[in-house]
């Protein structure tokens, strides 16, 4: 209501009034244009950036197709990356014509890289050789595609030289990106592992619980089949992670190595030296197989402790522990523990048996040149 006074003090109070009303709308309408500029602002940096999520989706999905092909492999974690730093790259550099400021394409950047990672980290788990690819293309994007990247960046929004470091303000950004990828390639293979190691360790299990040898005639069959599977697992990872460093040793322990003469010892070496089975393992063949073989032994170990233990099944054991480390040897990795977790499971054989038998070097080379021929 308007007050009752003079006509001056009224047109001036309605004067008042009307410029609020006025400088009301504008500032509504700035706030519109502000709000509206923003999000136009956001939607076209993730146009551009969702370019190399759903080109690297193509890439992928074609590339399961023709898994088969092994040659492709090296072709494509190649070709995919410098694809993918190149498509990124580009997006960043169309934004800076329409954008004054860094900070919303910084932002579109970290989220593109975070959603290319989830996509990489979400692939089928039922496929070993996929697992082993996407774990390596993850790493090699850590090592060098990101740094590619972000340098470019670096070098187009805050104008540093193009072999200048990193600006400051990006730092925060690029590790926490490269921690990102070197942690899902990291669970792609620690995932494959476990899968793996699950399947090998109820195999075995059940293989040795069902079985009641009467005499001794042969090597445990399921240990051949295991062992070529740990074998293929190798092979595929070589071919996906190559090391030339890698150094196979060819000879392989006398016979008996395995046995009892040093079983104290080897216990003692247990109890000292507690080992981490499920430990995240490096990115290499070495370090994969052994890490199988590692989860390999401890279920033997188990299985020893579950079976009632006469002297023909001692035997089986003692036989099946030799042919295990003759045929692992050049791939056991730390040999250390391959032959202390071998050991154990003979003397775990021996104390659970009530009149145990061992067999000699004659007798265990006897059967093992049979399996051999």
């Amino acid at each position: 209501k308007i007050p009752e006074e003079g006509e001056f003090e009224q047109l001036e109070y309605l004067n008042r009034l009307k410029i609020s009303a006025s400088s009301s709308f504008i500032s509504e309408i700035n706030e519109r244009m502000i709000v509206f500029d923003t999000e136009w602002k956001n939607q076209l940096v993730y146009t551009l950036f969702d370019t190399a999520r759903v080109g690297l989706q193509d890439r992928v999905k074609k590339f399961i197709d023709n898994l088969s092909d092994t040659d492709e492999i090296a072709k494509f974690i190649q070709d995919t990356q410098t694809w993918l730093a190149s498509q990124i790259t580009h997006s960043c550099l169309q934004l800076k014509k329409y954008l004054e400021t860094s900070l919303v394409v910084q932002e579109g950047l970290k989220t593109v890289w975070q959603e290319i990672a989830k996509i990489l980290n979400d692939v089928d788990v039922n496929n070993m050789q996929l697992i082993f690819v996407i774990s390596r293309l993850c790493y090699d994007l850590a090592d060098n595609s990101i740094f590619e990247v972000y340098s470019t960046f670096s070098h187009e929004f805050y104008s540093t030289g193009f072999r200048a470091p990193i600006h400051q303000a990006l730092l925060v950004d690029v590790n926490a990106v490269v921690e990102r990828f070197s942690k899902v390639g990291q669970a792609l293979i620690n995932r494959q592992m476990i899968q793996d190691g699950y399947r090998i360790s109820c195999r075995l299990q059940e293989a040795y619980l069902q079985r009641r040898p009467k005499e001794l005639k042969e090597v445990s069959p399921i240990l051949c089949k295991l062992l070529d599977r740990l074998g293929h697992v190798e092979s595929t990872m070589r071919s996906v992670f190559p090391s030339s460093s890698s150094v196979l040793e060819s000879s392989v322990p006398d016979l008996g190595r395995f046995g009892m003469d040093t079983m104290m010892n080897s216990i003692d070496k247990l109890f000292a030296e507690r080992m981490d089975i499920y430990r995240q393992v490096e990115p290499t063949p070495t370090a994969v197989y052994q890490g199988l073989l590692i989860m390999m032994l401890k279920s033997l170990l188990e299985v020893t402790r579950m079976i009632q233990m006469d002297t023909v099944n001692f035997q089986q054991i003692q036989l099946d522990v030799e042919y295990i480390g003759q045929r692992v040897w050049p791939l056991a990795g730390d040999r250390k523990w391959t032959t202390t977790l071998l050991q154990e499971v003979v003397s775990s054989a021996y104390s659970r048996c009530k009149a145990p038998q061992r067999l000699n070097s004659n007798e265990l080379e006897m059967i093992l040149a049979l399996i051999n021929k």
